[in-house]
């Protein structure tokens, strides 16, 4: 049996004792509302081990596209820069460790002089959102949305360590 996350017009995404693959495809077939409930409950609660970043994140040369367990984190995380929260101390992320205040000073700065208010992250923004490994890690390459752009130029980098609980860290935020 598996734990169901139910959007609120009832459609249900089955997490539990299922593949990923299984579960991407039951996403891909849901929209709006469903599927973005659907994806925030059913990682928060897939987030109690059952799957590790080794089991869902690949370990080769090439650019894949970000998994949606991974993608509410930086949703979250576009949020908070949204409202202006560049330490991520205000706004606590699941999976997100807090930025130190120098690279949120640096963070706040690049979006400043880029001259267009970040705003929660829409769903182009997954067309060009990217991860690699690097050799220990996983590097996250995210485009931002801005008031105005759908996908802008100002890419969020950040780093997942190869390790059992690990926290996405934002490295930088700026136009490459």
């Amino acid at each position: 049996m598996g734990i169901a996350a139910a959007g609120p017009t009832g459609n249900q995404l089955i997490v539990r004792n299922r593949s990923f693959s299984a579960i991407r495809a039951d996403l891909d077939r849901m929209t709006g509302i469903d599927r973005l409930t659907s994806l925030a409950i059913g990682f928060r609660i897939a987030e109690t081990g059952h799957w590790g970043n080794a089991r869902v994140l690949e370990r080769n040369d090439v650019e894949h596209p970000v998994p949606l367990e991974w993608r509410i984190v930086f949703h979250d995380i576009a949020d908070a820069f949204a409202s202006g929260d560049f330490t991520l101390r205000t706004h606590v992320i699941d999976r997100a460790s807090p930025i130190d205040l120098s690279t949120a000073a640096l963070i706040a700065d690049s979006i400043s002089t880029y001259g267009d208010p970040i705003a929660p992250l829409r769903p182009a923004t997954w067309d060009r959102a990217v991860y690699r490994w690097m050799d220990g890690y996983w590097q996250f390459l995210v485009d931002l949305t801005t008031e105005s752009e759908d996908v802008s130029d100002l890419t969020l980098h950040a780093t997942l360590q190869d390790e059992d609980n690990a926290r996405i860290e934002v490295r930088s935020v700026h136009v490459p």
